[in-house]
C-alpha cells in the first residue's frame, strides 16, 4: 500500500534491465564489489576518485590501504555517478532493495542535487573545471537512470505490479520531484554545452575551434581563459557518456529533440581514424593531398613514416606559436612550432580501414591517436544511436578487439555487445574481469579492481575500475535499463 507514500510513479518505466522489484541473488564477485564501492563513500554521500581518505561506511576506514587512488582531484561529480551507476546495475534503488544500498544510493543522489550549480551542471567553477563537462556528462547519465529506476521501483517493478517501496527502516528520503526536475536541468545544460554542428566545416586536424557537434571537456563558460569564448574540439572521451546522458533522459520522458541524436552520431563521424595515413581534404594544384586546415605547409604531402614536417607559416595559435604539427620521435612526443623547423617523423597519425562506410577507431585528444577504451564507447555510442548492430564496423570491432579490464573498454564494450547480441564477446568480458578482481579475504582492498589499460583510467584510479567492472557484471546477468 503505497498510499502514505511521498512519491508517485510517473506514467511509463524501463521495460528491460535490472528488476527492483525482484532483484536477482548476485555473483559473489559483485557482491565483493560493491561492498568496497560503498565502504569507501564519503560521509556526505559523494565518492571521490581519491578512494584511500573514506571513512567507511560500515567498517574501518580505507586509510591507504588500497592502492591506486586517482590522480585527478576536484571532480566529485563524476566518481559519484560511477558509485550510482554500480549499484543501480544491481537493481538497486533508492527507494527499494537492503537498506545498506537504498541509503548509499539516496545519500549520493541527495549529495549530487546539493551540488548542481543553478544552470543544471553536476559540477563547479573554480580550479577544477578543466574537465567539468566530462564530469557532468557522466553524472548526468547517473541521475538519469536513477530518476529511471526509481520510477520503476514505485511501477512494480517490470511485472507492473505493486510498488516495492521499502522505507520501514526510515533514514534517507529523496524529494523525487526535484530528482526530476534536476535531471531537467542537467539535459538543458548537456544540450546547451554541446558544441555547435555546421555540416559544411571541413576537418581540421587541430580543432581548436570545432562545429562538428560533440562535447569538449571543458565548459565553455570557463572564467579563466580563452576558451571561455569558445566551443573546443569535441572528444570521444566524452561521447560515450554524452550520448548515453541524452538517452536516458529521453528514456525517462524528458524532451530531447531527435536533432540531437543526429549530431551526436555526427560528431562521432568527425573522430573517426579511417583517413589515409594523415587526415587529408582537397587537392593542390598538382593533384596532390594536402592535410586538412594547416596554413602552414607540409614538405611531404602524403606523411608516414621516414617523411619529414616543418612549419613554414607563421599561424598562430593561442599560445603565440605557429600551429604545432605533431610527431613521435623515439617515443617521445615532439613538436613543430618554430617557423623552419623541421623534424623527421618516425610514427604519424596511425589510421584503420573502417568498415562498410563507417570508423571502427576513434580520435583520443585530437591528435590522431586512439584509445582502446573510448573506442568502445563510440561503438556502443553508435548502436543507441540507431546503427545495426549487425553493422560491419560494430561486428568488426565485436569480433577484433579482445576484451580487456581496461574501465572504459569493459563497461562501454559490454554494453555495445549486449546490443549486438555477442554473448561470446561478454564470455571474455568476465573472463577479462575474473582475472583482474583483487582477491584478498580480509584486506580493505578485496572485491575491488585495479585500473587497467594506462590512461584516463589511470587517472581516476581503482574507483572507476571497480564500478564499471561491477556495472558490466552485473549487467551480464540482469540486462540493460536504457535500450537504443
Amino acid at each position: 500500500d503505497c498510499t502514505d507514500s511521498p512519491y508517485e510513479p510517473d506514467s511509463s518505466s524501463p521495460e528491460s534491465g535490472p528488476d527492483p522489484c525482484d532483484l536477482p541473488p548476485l555473483d559473489p564477485a559483485i557482491e565483493d564489489g560493491l561492498h568496497w564501492i560503498v565502504e569507501h563513500q564519503q560521509e556526505d554521500g559523494s565518492w571521490w576518485m581519491q578512494h584511500s581518505g573514506a571513512p567507511g561506511t560500515d567498517g574501518p576506514p580505507c586509510a591507504g590501504q588500497c592502492a591506486n587512488d586517482g590522480t585527478h582531484g576536484g571532480y566529485p561529480g563524476a566518481p559519484t555517478g560511477w558509485g550510482i551507476i554500480a549499484l543501480l546495475s544491481a537493481g538497486y534503488t533508492p527507494v527499494s532493495g537492503p537498506e545498506y544500498y537504498r541509503n548509499s544510493l539516496c545519500k549520493a543522489i541527495n549529495w549530487m542535487m546539493d551540488y548542481q550549480v543553478p544552470s543544471g551542471g553536476y559540477m563547479h567553477f573554480g580550479s577544477y573545471d578543466t574537465f567539468g563537462i566530462c564530469e557532468h556528462l557522466v553524472a548526468h547519465y547517473a541521475m538519469a537512470e536513477a530518476l529511471a529506476a526509481m520510477d520503476l521501483a514505485l511501477d512494480g517493478g517490470l511485472g507492473g505490479g505493486s510498488s516495492c517501496e521499502d522505507m520501514a527502516d526510515g533514514g534517507c528520503e529523496i524529494d523525487k520531484q526535484r530528482l526530476r526536475a534536476s535531471v531537467q536541468l542537467a539535459t538543458n545544460f548537456t544540450i546547451q554545452e554541446r558544441c555547435p554542428y555546421d555540416p559544411n566545416e571541413t576537418w581540421h586536424p587541430i580543432r581548436i575551434v570545432c562545429n562538428k557537434g560533440g562535447w569538449h571537456y571543458r565548459n565553455h563558460h570557463h572564467p579563466n581563459d580563452w576558451f571561455s569564448e569558445h566551443y573546443v574540439w569535441a572528444d570521444v572521451l566524452n561521447a560515450g557518456w554524452g550520448i548515453l546522458a541524452i538517452k536516458a533522459s529521453a528514456m525517462v520522458g524528458i524532451g530531447v529533440d531527435a536533432n540531437e541524436f543526429a549530431i551526436a552520431d555526427a560528431s562521432l563521424d568527425s573522430m573517426g581514424l579511417e583517413k589515409e595515413g594523415f587526415p587529408y581534404i582537397g587537392e593542390d594544384g598538382d593533384g596532390e593531398k594536402t592535410p586538412a586546415g594547416y596554413a602552414g605547409e607540409i614538405t611531404a604531402h602524403h606523411v608516414g613514416v621516414g617523411d619529414v614536417v616543418q612549419a613554414n607559416d607563421d599561424t598562430v595559435t593561442t599560445d603565440g606559436n605557429p600551429e604545432p604539427i605533431k610527431a613521435e620521435t623515439g617515443g617521445t612526443v615532439a613538436w613543430v612550432k618554430s617557423i623552419g623547423e623541421q623534424i623527421a617523423v618516425n610514427e604519424f597519425y596511425l589510421t584503420y580501414d573502417g568498415q562498410d562506410g563507417l570508423a571502427t577507431h576513434y580520435d583520443y585528444g585530437t591528435w590522431g591517436h586512439h584509445n582502446i577504451g573510448l573506442d568502445a564507447g563510440a561503438i556502443m555510442g553508435r548502436v543507441l544511436l540507431g546503427t545495426a548492430p549487425d553493422h560491419g564496423a560494430i561486428i568488426w570491432w565485436l569480433t577484433n578487439i579482445t576484451p580487456t579490464a581496461n574501465p572504459y573498454h569493459t563497461f562501454f564494450g559490454s554494453r555495445a555487445a549486449q546490443y549486438a547480441g555477442d554473448n561470446g564477446y561478454l564470455t571474455g568480458v568476465r573472463a577479462a574481469l575474473a582475472a583482474a578482481q583483487t582477491v584478498n579475504p580480509g584486506g580493505h582492498d578485496h572485491g575491488s579492481w585495479p585500473p587497467e589499460g594506462g590512461q584516463p583510467a589511470g587517472y581516476c584510479g581503482r574507483h572507476l575500475a571497480t564500478c564499471m567492472a561491477v556495472a558490466a557484471l552485473a549487467e551480464i546477468d540482469n540486462g540493460v535499463r536504457l535500450q537504443p
